[in-house]
């Protein structure tokens, strides 16, 4: 086994496999943020991977939006079975092959894939050895000039959020017990010969400080819980991102072209 809370964070996962939207978060708002910051990068003929899919939002989402051919896959039965139900009668695009796939031991694909992506699905690992293994495993899986869109929570971002928490007297935000956030001393350490980290988008930064921040302190005032519906959520959908504030990251890391022969 290579991480010790396996079975204890696919039965967590497993629990939430009838809860829809909800099975992979409770803030559908930062989960549309999430899917249209990775649409972003996606277009038609695309062979797409998407590693841990949950119960199928994302992988259903897109194939209705582009004409590509994903494999959605993940570990969990439940979750999977979940999605299956979910893409049964919807209108697509494109094609799904769901697969039952544990993220550290895929073994039986190649490199063909041009976009291979993960929704929080590496901070589920608890330690950085198998982080930074999932990760080097992923990327081993992409054709040339292909992208691994590495969609995870950040533990600085996180940080940042916090000490503007802080400035308005907010309790931090703790991270959950079955995640482990990346680091970015730790990211920095990832040293593949042909694979270069293009550039990280840090696409949730306006959302999370007006919802963890200015919504969570206008809430408290008025002697309420904060509300992920909540009008300041919903403007933050129209608003570009601005900052480091997020504690949700894509890293953008791309596999490089074979040199022609002679250069």
């Amino acid at each position: 086994m290579d991480y010790d809370n396996k079975e204890s964070i696919k039965a967590f996962w497993n629990s939430r496999a009838g809860l829809g939207l909800w099975a992979g978060t409770n803030d559908i708002i930062a989960k549309e943020i999430e899917m249209l910051a990775l649409g972003k990068y996606i277009k038609d003929g695309m062979k797409v991977l998407e590693a841990g899919c949950g119960n199928g939002v994302s992988a259903i989402h897109f194939a209705s939006k582009f004409d590509i051919e994903i494999v959605a896959s993940d570990f969990a039965e439940k979750l999977l079975e979940e999605a299956k139900s979910l893409a049964l009668g919807q209108k697509l695009k494109g094609k799904i092959d769901f697969r039952k796939m544990d993220i550290l031991n895929i073994t039986d694909l190649n490199g063909e894939f041009d976009i291979i992506y993960t929704e929080r699905v590496i901070i589920n690992l608890m330690s950085w050895d198998a982080q930074k293994k999932a990760i080097i495993n992923i990327l081993s899986m992409l054709k040339p000039n292909g992208m691994f869109l590495m969609c995870e929570n950040s533990e600085d971002g996180l940080n940042e959020i916090n000490n503007w928490r802080a400035a308005l007297n907010l309790k931090s935000i703790e991270m959950p017990w079955h995640n482990r956030y990346l680091k970015d001393s730790e990211i920095s350490e990832v040293r593949i010969a042909d694979v270069s980290l293009e550039e990280i988008d840090y696409y949730s930064s306006t959302y999370y400080l007006l919802s963890r921040v200015l919504n969570a302190a206008l809430a408290r005032d008025s002697g309420l819980e904060p509300s992920y519906e909540s009008p300041i959520n919903q403007m933050a959908l129209k608003l570009p991102s601005i900052g480091k504030f997020g504690q949700g990251r894509i890293w953008v890391w791309r596999k490089k072209q074979p040199k022609a022969i002679g250069d």
